[in-house]
């Protein structure tokens, strides 16, 4: 809860939307075809194929939030694992 009030702004934050859209183009080659970005070449090969497959079933900023709070929790995890 406390990473929630501190870090819970709305979607799309810093950085989401670049993000977002390639996990979207990766997964849905239809979608904004011919954009020069999405187009190049991938470098979080790993983060895509994780997951870029919520992104056909799910809006993107629900698969934003999804994000934020899996990382919360493995930032609330280490940080109890490591006290």
């Amino acid at each position: 809860m406390v990473l929630l009030t501190f870090a819970g702004d709305p979607v799309p934050d810093v950085n989401e939307p670049h993000y977002l859209a390639r996990l979207k183009s990766a997964w849905n080659s239809a979608w904004c075809p011919g954009d020069l970005f999405l187009q190049s070449g991938e470098a979080h090969v790993v983060f895509v194929w994780t997951f870029g497959w919520l992104t056909r079933w799910l809006p993107l900023a629900i698969v934003a939030w999804l994000g934020r709070i899996l990382c919360w929790i493995l930032l609330a995890w280490s940080w109890q694992r490591l006290s």
